[in-house]
């Protein structure tokens, strides 16, 4: 008998047996009773550690494993087994055949709807975003919060009236402010009037409301603008002059001028930055005359507009303020004859190393240190001794 035939036929031999057969057959139906309690424990048993061993078993299987892993979508352990079964099927929509991820958008806990939104924006289905307009509604503010962020990254312009819906009834400012933003980037003109009353608002929500406008106006927004110069509110005052400064032109200068004496300094940063935007140099008397008030705050922001404006002013106007009864005044202008007269006009700045106030006298004594290149900073007297040996140069002969 040639080698093997003689285990081969032993084999053979047992099995015809039929006691061994039943003990064969007890020890494979023992084995497959226990695989099957086996099966049983880990992927629908009692235990939710062992269902979500065998779900992460499944997920590693890939999307061929959708059909056992939808079996606990409503396994019991929502929080735990459920919502890895979750990921795993948002993790394969567009790969398996089942479309989950528009299912969970509509699914009954907020996390499942939170994480269907987020992989709608971060995979950029373009297809489904329509599906995320209803969610504006969402009872959840996460959920809420992502869908804006969903319909303005993938650019939803049929979501444009639901988000301009949104804004009548939104109470958490973050989402108004972002549906407000998205509304900038989505919309047309004709939702200038609905973001106009925004300009109102604190913090980031005005600020994004006049991004906003700045994208969506025109010129005709102009007469409107100015209409609001008139507002209660210096929110709305300090938006229309900015935004005047990006529709207007220095026609309109002279209704913005005043407000460099607004009380609030939100409202004169506005003025003093638009009017240097223009660069218009009839509105040099408003702001000279705001200068000469020694009663208000607002001299600060005149000037620094008149800096930011330069030589286009007239110096003879500046001269006048020299004499003002008012030191801080009378520093100021000094400091403006400074930098837009230039070394030139150091005689009229000599003038006040006389004058009755220290902090002036020294000022004065310092700025015609740095006209003339010089070193001694505030000494009143150095700054005497240099123009008594320099003032009759010819550079040096005052403008009269």
């Amino acid at each position: 008998m040639p080698p093997g035939e003689s285990s081969r036929y032993d084999a053979e031999v047992m099995l015809r047996n039929p006691r061994v057969l039943r003990i064969v057959l007890w020890i494979l139906g023992s084995a497959g009773m226990l695989l099957s309690v086996a099966f049983f424990v880990f992927l629908k048993g009692p235990f939710p550690a062992a269902r979500a061993f065998a779900v992460t078993g499944l997920w590693q299987l890939g999307p061929r494993a959708a059909p056992a892993m939808e079996l606990y979508l409503e396994d019991s352990d929502r929080e735990g087994v459920r919502h890895l079964a979750v990921q795993a099927l948002i993790a394969w929509d567009g790969d398996a055949s089942t479309p989950w991820v528009d299912r969970f958008l509509q699914d009954e806990d907020p996390v499942v709807r939170l994480w269907a939104a987020t992989s709608v924006r971060e995979r950029k289905r373009v297809s489904l975003a329509p599906l995320l307009i209803p969610l504006l509604s969402d009872p959840d503010l996460e959920v809420r919060t992502e869908v804006v962020h969903g319909i303005r990254a993938l650019g939803v312009r049929d979501a444009v009236p639901a988000l301009n819906e949104r804004l009548s009834y939104e109470e958490d400012g973050i989402v108004q402010m972002l549906v407000v933003e998205a509304l900038g980037e989505l919309g047309d003109a004709s939702l200038v009037p609905r973001l106009l009353p925004f300009l109102g608002w604190e913090g980031g929500t005005r600020n994004v409301a006049q991004n906003a406008i700045c994208k969506l106006g025109d010129k005709s927004l102009v007469p409107t603008l100015i209409d609001l110069l008139g507002s209660p509110n210096a929110n709305v005052r300090g938006g229309a002059i900015d935004l005047l400064g990006t529709f207007a032109d220095a026609s309109s200068a002279p209704q913005v001028v005043g407000f460099l004496g607004d009380p609030d300094p939100l409202v004169r940063d506005a003025a003093s930055s638009t009017l240097t935007q223009w660069g218009d140099v009839s509105v040099a008397p408003g702001i000279l005359a705001l200068i000469a008030k020694p009663d208000s705050g607002v001299y600060v922001d005149a000037a620094e507009a008149l800096e930011s404006l330069g030589g286009r002013f007239h110096l003879p106007r500046l001269f006048e303020l020299l004499d003002s009864p008012s030191p801080r005044v009378r520093w100021l202008a000094v400091d403006a004859v400074k930098r837009i007269g230039g070394r030139s006009e150091i005689p009229r700045v000599v003038e006040r190393l006389d004058d009755p106030n220290l902090n002036v006298r020294e000022y004065a004594a310092s700025c015609v240190a740095q006209l003339a290149g010089q070193r001694w900073g505030s000494d009143v007297e150095a700054a005497k001794i240099w123009w008594g040996v320099h003032g009759e140069d010819p550079e040096f002969a005052p403008v009269r």
